[in-house]
Order: structure tokens, then C-alpha cells, then sequence
């Protein structure tokens, strides 16, 4: 049995901040360009998310490497130490735009995030990419799961590779999003 410690990633954005007020209208939102969940530098850059923080913490320290301030969450679980968007379980983010870039710090551990998303079909679906997922599983049409290689220095990554054509979907909404991480100990 492997015990779990030191869970742990960070994430910086360069995106302006949307209020929660502006949240519950996104989906009635003309949107285009980049609309920023996540910001940072922002003065309450949690004040959309959830998160769930057991035996860990959240902090916003500064980046050596970027200079500016990041998210980082520090626990011992990924079941019981998380963010997620948006804040109250019953909404949804209602985002159109076919995006998701985010900029994670490789740490040298482990890392998923998790989206869901509605499709053209009135289907909700569930994609997850971690760095610990070895290979690409699909055994539900509703789930998938995906390696995510972490660079040495990071990830910048983009939604649009999560949904192929070969999917024969298209994307209506975001509903949620969800970050996770840990690191295993032998």
C-alpha cells in the first residue's frame, strides 16, 4: 500500500478575472475571445470555486520562476483536497467557448484536472487528463480519461484537444471543472 503526502500543484493565469455575479448569465453571455475562471493575481482569485481542503492548504505564494503570484494547494489526498468550478454543485458554468488553456507548474507530482461538458446532444460528458494515467480509456461514451505528459518546465494546454472529430460531438457548454492533485510515496 502506497501512502499519499505532499499533494500538491500550482497554477498562474494572465487572464482578467469575471465576478460570481457574472457567472449564472455565461451561458447567456455573448462570449469570444478568452473568459478567465481562474485569475491569480486577482484580489479573490477563489471567489467563483469550491474547495475542499483536508489535512492540506491553499496558499498564494509567489512563482520564482514567473515572478507573480500562483494557486497552490498543498495536501495529502486527492479524494479530500480540491477545487472546483463553480462554487454551488447546482450551477454551471455555461461557457461556450471551445477553450481551456491552462498553465500548471510541473512539480513533480501528480496532477488531473477534470471538465464537463454538455454536448450538441443535450449529453453531459466527463474528460479527465492526469500525468499519472498511463494510457487513454474510454469505457464509458460519458467518461474519459487521458494521460497528461508534464513537461519540465509545465503544461499549457488547450480543450480543443480533448474533443477529436472523431467524437462526432459538438460542444454546447462547460459545466464544471475540477483540479486535483497528489503525490504517492512508496
Amino acid at each position: 500500500s502506497k501512502n499519499l503526502e505532499d499533494l500538491g500543484f500550482r497554477i498562474a493565469t494572465s487572464r482578467s478575472f469575471i465576478s460570481l455575479s457574472r457567472l449564472k448569465i455565461f451561458k447567456n453571455t455573448f462570449q469570444s475571445g478568452f473568459l478567465s475562471i481562474l485569475y491569480s493575481l486577482g484580489s479573490k482569485p477563489l471567489q467563483i470555486w469550491d474547495k475542499e481542503v483536508v489535512n492540506a492548504h491553499v496558499k498564494r505564494p509567489q512563482d520564482e520562476d514567473i515572478q507573480s503570484n500562483v494557486l497552490e494547494i498543498i495536501g495529502s489526498n486527492i479524494q479530500s483536497t480540491y477545487i472546483t468550478c463553480p462554487a454551488d454543485p447546482a450551477a454551471t458554468l455555461g461557457i461556450k467557448l471551445p477553450f481551456l488553456v491552462l498553465i500548471v507548474k510541473n512539480l513533480k507530482k501528480y496532477f488531473t484536472f477534470e471538465i464537463q461538458v454538455l454536448d450538441d446532444k443535450n449529453v453531459r460528458r466527463r474528460f479527465q487528463a492526469s500525468n499519472f494515467q498511463v494510457c487513454c480509456h474510454s469505457g464509458k461514451a460519458l467518461h474519459c480519461t487521458m494521460p497528461l505528459r508534464m513537461m519540465r518546465g509545465g503544461i499549457k494546454s488547450s480543450l480543443t484537444w480533448l474533443i477529436s472529430p472523431r467524437e462526432h460531438m459538438v460542444l454546447i457548454m462547460w459545466r464544471h471543472c475540477k483540479f486535483r492533485s497528489m503525490q504517492t510515496v512508496a
